[in-house]
């Protein structure tokens, strides 16, 4: 009697034990699908953090790149400043010197000037020989009214 109850539990256990194989089946196919999605998607985050880290250092050498920048445009800016002094300086003295030199003229000598002063020095070595040699203003002056228009001709 025992061994009749005993089978025919077992026999009324029977679709019960199917029926969890069966979901036992379904959930472990689900866990495998489960599993899969969440390696998927883990490969999704790595190449994700990966293509993170990669883009952090780039805007970190960018930084970088813009700190080095930084400093040679102050010391460029600061070289315009020297250049643009010795500029100033060089327009204010130097060249305002040669300008003013340039624009200048010599005082013309005319060539009456040295006839009378070739006159006054034969008038007066005809008088008296003693005088001419004392005086010299007539040699001499002829001779600074040449080097004067000589100079003047080279400029």
């Amino acid at each position: 009697k025992r061994i009749t109850e005993c089978d025919a539990a077992l026999a009324e256990a029977e679709p019960a034990k199917k029926e969890r194989a069966a979901n036992l089946e379904k959930a472990e196919a689900d866990f495998a699908e489960a599993k899969a999605k969440q390696l998927a998607s883990a490969g999704v985050f790595q190449e994700a953090r990966a293509e993170e880290d990669r883009r952090q250092q780039a805007l970190q050498e960018a930084k970088n790149e813009a700190t080095k920048i930084g400093k040679e445009g102050k010391r460029l800016q600061a070289e315009t400043l020297k250049c643009q002094r010795a500029l100033s300086n060089f327009q204010e003295g130097p060249q305002a010197a040669f300008l003013q030199l340039r624009e200048r003229t010599a005082p013309l000598v005319e060539p009456v000037a040295t006839e009378v002063i070739s006159e006054e020095v034969a008038n007066t070595l005809a008088g008296d020989p003693a005088v001419a040699v004392g005086n010299g203003s007539g040699c001499e002056e002829a001779q600074a009214a040449e080097q004067k228009t000589e100079s003047v001709a080279e400029e």
